[in-house]
């Protein structure tokens, strides 16, 4: 019996086995994480140590073990865990206190948004709203109404990109699982010869 299959295909199951068991770790870590970050954030407001955004960006790099120096993403991140936490508080309502400690949350969220407002968009959208609030401000209507134009052609891109994307994933999972089927069929064939 000839089995010059074997290696390769031990070869390849090894690699993909080490890859899925790498993201498994990752996905197990950064949910490890988020958890931690929630149990600790909730011990915090339970102990009233909780003032500001600062003592909640302190929990969130003492969590995750890092810095991030892109103040967009620390913002869009702290919003995302402060969401967590509601959540987690409004599950649980420990002592009753989820109305108490939803006021705190919000209002973090609120703070996040008040020194970052369009923090959770892309950056190019994100840039252009910036230039039309200080142009707004400077009291420029020309560099609004341009920089408004460029904001509707980001806009009508990102809506092309997405009609595209919808079209090309709509045949994309029928012609894996095909794709699938024919190698099984095809590599079952190969191992009776």
């Amino acid at each position: 019996m000839n089995n010059w299959w074997l290696s390769p295909l031990t070869f390849a199951l090894a690699v993909y086995g080490i890859f899925f068991i790498l993201f498994l770790v990752m996905r197990l870590l950064k949910e490890w994480q988020r958890r931690k970050f929630v149990s600790v954030f909730k011990k915090a407001i339970d102990l009233g140590t909780i003032h500001r955004l600062e003592d909640v960006n302190n929990i969130i790099e003492a969590v995750y073990g890092r810095q991030n120096d892109d103040s967009h993403q620390n913002f869009v991140g702290s919003m995302f865990l402060l969401r967590l936490a509601l959540v987690s508080i409004y599950e649980s309502n420990e002592g009753g206190r989820a109305k108490e400690h939803k006021e705190l949350v919000s209002k973090l969220i609120e703070e996040c948004k008040r020194v970052a407002p369009y923090s959770e968009l892309p950056k190019a959208e994100k840039s252009i709203l910036t230039d039309v609030e200080s142009y707004l401000s400077a009291n420029c209507p020309e560099d609004v109404r341009r920089k408004l134009g460029e904001l509707a052609t980001k806009i009508k891109d990102r809506h092309d990109d997405l009609v595209k994307l919808e079209s090309q994933s709509r045949w994309s999972l029928p012609l894996t699982m095909a794709s699938i089927a024919l190698t099984i069929i095809f590599g079952v064939l190969s191992i009776k010869r």
